[in-house]
């Protein structure tokens, strides 16, 4: 039978054998729900205005994933790793950094608005009547519009409702932007379409 020595030597092979919690880095467990994050605020970022309620969940769950992200890191580098499996850090700051650089460029709404472009082309080529400023909600392509005005020779789609005095959406300007537009925030998207955002 072994002594009290080879216990010890036992336990301590078990130990070294089986890393912590610290001692490993982030996995992919966490860089799914990174992803399931990104692909959240992505979905925000595709429409013209944010819900202020839908804006406050995806920081809360931001904030919780960049704090576990620092914790995860920082008992990771106090076991002092190999630096073979140090590079796993770098994969969440840079998923981070690469949806940081398609929000900075709008990327999230002019992709979404490009899948369902042909869809407003089709939803505004049967408007007939010429002063018709509402319709019940219509799923057209990607989006859903909640009321149509007319301005000038285009139109105004209205997607979004930031707010009591916020609306945002969609123009259509076959003939060019109308002068008559103050108040109106445009951001020119491809050919005649443009976004628009009003506040009162």
């Amino acid at each position: 039978m072994g002594g009290p020595g080879d216990l010890e030597a036992i336990d301590d092979a078990t130990e070294g054998s089986v890393p912590g919690f610290g001692s490993r880095p982030p996995g992919w467990v966490f860089h799914a729900v990174l992803l399931s994050v990104i692909l959240g605020c992505w979905y925000l970022a595709s429409d013209v205005l944010v819900d202020l309620a839908l804006l406050a969940i995806a920081a809360l769950c931001v904030a919780a994933v960049v704090i576990t992200w620092f914790v995860r890191a920082f008992l990771f580098i106090r076991h002092r790793p190999r630096v073979g499996s140090a590079w796993v850090l770098l994969l969440a700051p840079a998923m981070a950094a690469l949806f940081v650089l398609a929000l900075t460029s709008d990327i999230p709404l002019r992709a979404r608005f490009a899948v369902s472009q042909s869809a407003f082309e089709e939803f505004v080529s049967q408007r007939s009547t010429p002063f018709e400023t509402y319709l019940p909600a219509k799923h057209v392509g990607l989006y859903t519009v909640r009321g149509i005005d007319k301005a000038g020779s285009g139109w105004l789609l209205t997607t979004s409702r930031g707010g009591i005095f916020t609306d945002g959406g969609f123009a259509y300007f076959p003939d060019g932007v109308p002068p008559d537009l103050s108040g109106y925030r445009l951001q020119h998207l491809n050919g005649p379409w443009w976004e628009w955002t009003y506040t009162d």
